[in-house]
């Protein structure tokens, strides 16, 4: 059974880190925050691109976190549509990471939200990754490159939040 999270009834923030790459921020539904841990990534569906087409995409969060953090390179007719979608029409906040290397939001940053964005996302998910293997070795190297690193970035947030973890070295 696969949830579906539709986030017209929740705000949606957006943030243009680099000039090929935006990060979207949106709160999770309560079965979706159930499932989330690192290391995972969820499908978006944006209607107004097209009602068929899904798309993966790695989460950058760890459990406990507020909203979903998803990085999203653009490199395509899809990604870019959504990039317009969002930027066009004034749903861009910023972002920040607060204690425990968690993504924190502001009363001021909440409040920024645009209520007008006629945009809605289809998410489901959460889904396991081969990053869950990570933990079963006593020896992991993490390679990353482009927007691949917000796989990489969840589960070093994991062991900066959890430091009585043995583990290792970041």
């Amino acid at each position: 059974m696969t949830k579906v999270q539709r986030s017209n009834q929740e705000p949606i923030s957006a943030k243009d880190w680099t000039a090929s790459t935006y990060e979207i921020k949106v709160k999770p539904t309560e079965s979706i925050k159930r499932m989330l841990t690192y290391g995972q990534y969820v499908h978006i569906n944006c209607p107004e691109i097209s009602k068929y087409e899904w798309h993966p995409f790695d989460i950058a969060n760890i459990k406990g976190d507020e909203y979903l953090n998803i990085y999203i390179k653009k490199d395509g007719k899809w990604t870019q549509q959504l990039y317009n979608l969002l930027f066009d029409s004034g749903a861009s906040t910023n972002s920040s990471l607060g204690e425990q290397g968690r993504v924190e939001v502001t009363d001021k940053e909440l409040e920024s939200f645009s209520d007008e964005v006629d945009l809605s996302l289809r998410i489901t998910g959460c889904y396991e990754s081969i990053y869950k293997y990570v933990f079963e070795n006593q020896v992991v190297v993490l390679a990353a490159t482009g927007t691949g690193v917000a796989t990489n970035a969840s589960i070093i947030r994991y062991f900066l939040a959890n430091p009585e973890e043995e583990c290792c070295m970041i």
